[in-house]
C-alpha cells in the first residue's frame, strides 16, 4: 500500500516522467506491481448513461476503446529530481503553463474550455437480472482530483442508482479528500445521517459518508441489498467494507416505490468520471486508474452469480474536442489470483 505522505511525490514523478518521456516506471507498491496484463475480452460498443457526482442523470453516447490501450508520453526531455520530488523546471518539453502544472503537480486542477467536463470511461457487464443484492470490489490505484468511480445499476420497473468512491481534492502534502456515495433516482425517502434529497439532474435521494478516507491500493467492497417491503415501497441498503481491516459501514437506506411487486436489479455497469473544470488542452485531464472485480449478484434462492464482462467504452464529448476530448482505456489483468478490470480515465499532457 502506498503511504499517503508519498502520494504527491509518487504521482508527480510518474506524471512528469510520462509527460516528458523519461525512461522511468515508479512503483505503485506491492499490490500494484503484482498486477499482470492479459488479453482483454472482446466487446462491442454500446451506449451508456453517465451519472454526475451530485446524483444527476446526464447521459452521453459511448464508443468502444481498445481493451489493451494505455496512456503514454511522447519522447522528450525531462526527469524527476534526485530527491524523488518532481521538478517543473525539468519538464521543459511542455510549452503551456496549464499543461505544465498538471504534469508536475497532480493536485493542480485544469481550467479552460477544451475538455468535455464529464469525460468518462465505462466497463459494461452482461447480467442475468433478477438480483436482490450485489457486491463488487474496487481499488483505486492512481487517484486524481475531481474523480468518481461507481457501480451503476438499473432496477426493474423503476429508475436506477449508483454507489461509488469519490476523490475531490489532493493537498500538496498528499492528503486526499474523499467520500463514498449511494444514490437512487425517483425515490420516496431515505434513512441515514448523511442522506439528503437531490435535484437538478433528476430527483431522488443520496446518502454519503463524508469524509471517508481511502487507502489507495486497498480493495473495498461496495454492496447494495434489497431490504424490507412496506405498503408504498421497498428499502435498499448500501454498505462499504475496507477489505484490509474488514470494517463495514452502512452508507444509508433508500426507499423505492413499487407497483404491486418488489423491484429487482436488472443490469449494471461501472464508470470512472472526471467532473472537475474543463481543461485548456483536450488531453490534459488528470488521470485516474481504478480496478474492479466482476459484480456478484445474489438471487432470491440465495444463488450468487457473477456478471460476465462485456466491453470497455468511453464517453463521446462534444465540441470543440470531438471524440478526442478524453483519453480512456481499459484492460483485463490479474491481481494475485483475482481477475480485475482496470479502467484508465484521462491522460497526462504529452510533449509537443
Amino acid at each position: 500500500m502506498v503511504e499517503r505522505g508519498s502520494i504527491w511525490t509518487l504521482l508527480g514523478a510518474t506524471l512528469c516522467a510520462l509527460a516528458c518521456g523519461a525512461d522511468v516506471e515508479p512503483s505503485l507498491g506491492a499490490e500494484a506491481s503484482s498486477s499482470a496484463s492479459i488479453d482483454p475480452s472482446a466487446g462491442t460498443s454500446s451506449d451508456q448513461a453517465s451519472s454526475s457526482s451530485n446524483g444527476g442523470d446526464s447521459s452521453s453516447g459511448s464508443s468502444t476503446t481498445s481493451g489493451a490501450e494505455g496512456s503514454s508520453g511522447e519522447s522528450g526531455v525531462g526527469t524527476a529530481s534526485s530527491s524523488g520530488e518532481p521538478s517543473c523546471e525539468d519538464c521543459r518539453c511542455l510549452d503551456t503553463g496549464a499543461a505544465l502544472a498538471v504534469a508536475c503537480d497532480p493536485t493542480a486542477v485544469p481550467s479552460g474550455d477544451g475538455q468535455h467536463q464529464w469525460g468518462s470511461s465505462y466497463a459494461g457487464w452482461t447480467s442475468q437480472g433478477g438480483g436482490i443484492a450485489f457486491a463488487q470490489r474496487l481499488r483505486i490505484v492512481q487517484p486524481a482530483v475531481r474523480s468518481f468511480h461507481t457501480h451503476t445499476f438499473d432496477l426493474s420497473g423503476a429508475s436506477g442508482g449508483y454507489i461509488g468512491l469519490q476523490t475531490t481534492d489532493i493537498a500538496p502534502d498528499g492528503t486526499i479528500a474523499s467520500h463514498v456515495r449511494f444514490s437512487i433516482w425517483d425515490t420516496l425517502e431515505a434513512d441515514g445521517p448523511g442522506c439528503t434529497p437531490f435535484g437538478g439532474e433528476g430527483i431522488g435521494w443520496t446518502c454519503v459518508i463524508d469524509p471517508y478516507p481511502i487507502d489507495f491500493g486497498v480493495m473495498y467492497t461496495l454492496s447494495v441489498t434489497r431490504g424490507d417491503a412496506e405498503s408504498d415501497g421497498t428499502w435498499w441498503e448500501a454498505t462499504v467494507r475496507n477489505d484490509e481491516t474488514c470494517a463495514v459501514q452502512t452508507i444509508g437506506r433508500i426507499k423505492v416505490a413499487h407497483a404491486g411487486e418488489p423491484r429487482w436489479i436488472s443490469s449494471s455497469y461501472n464508470f470512472s468520471e472526471y467532473f472537475g473544470q474543463r481543461a485548456v488542452d483536450c488531453h490534459a485531464v488528470p488521470q485516474s486508474i481504478a480496478e474492479w472485480t466482476a459484480p456478484e449478484v445474489t438471487h432470491e434462492d440465495d444463488q450468487v452469480v457473477a456478471d460476465v464482462f462485456a466491453s470497455f467504452t468511453k464517453a463521446e464529448p462534444g465540441t470543440p474536442c470531438g471524440e478526442a476530448g478524453v483519453d480512456a482505456s481499459g484492460e483485463v489483468a490479474m491481481l494475485d489470483d483475482t481477475t480485475v478490470y482496470r479502467m484508465v480515465n484521462g491522460s497526462v499532457p504529452t510533449c509537443h
